[in-house]
């Protein structure tokens, strides 16, 4: 999938009345989850090598960190975490391996949990978070 396609994938998400400026007081939690299953959903069957959506979710929560280098995400046995230096600002267990929307609303809650606590994700705002999200997927 090209960078474009994803791109209309999340305006077509989006839907009329949930277009986000940078800088919103809010994450959209809902449309985050939203894109990021329609994506996994679209990506999964399309792989040349099977990826589990645990890695996917994984590299792409380093968008992230590219936007704010103090947050960190990572997994621990069991559980997906979002760290702000030592800090823990979230903590999750892992949904099933083949849970789409689970790994999607987990990846959207995390963003969630960093935006209210960075400054640059809040200027960054909802999109450039998903954004974000796919470039790091996407990074060679």
């Amino acid at each position: 999938m090209t960078r474009a396609g994803l791109i209309l994938l999340l305006v077509l998400l989006s839907g009329p009345g949930r277009a986000e400026i940078a800088g919103a007081e809010r994450f959209d939690t809902a449309m985050a989850a939203d894109v990021y299953a329609a994506a996994f959903t679209f990506m999964l069957p399309r792989t040349l090598e099977a990826v589990p959506i645990a890695q996917l979710t994984l590299w792409g929560l380093k968008g992230l960190s590219t936007i704010d280098p103090r947050l960190v995400g990572e997994r621990r046995e069991s559980s997906l975490r979002l760290l702000l230096g030592s800090k823990v600002l979230f903590s999750r267990s892992a949904p099933a391996a083949t849970d789409v929307p689970g790994w999607a609303r987990l990846a959207a809650e995390m963003g969630a949990a960093g935006f209210a606590t960075s400054a640059p994700l809040r200027e960054t705002g909802t999109g450039g978070i998903i954004q974000s999200f796919f470039d790091e997927i996407f990074n060679p």
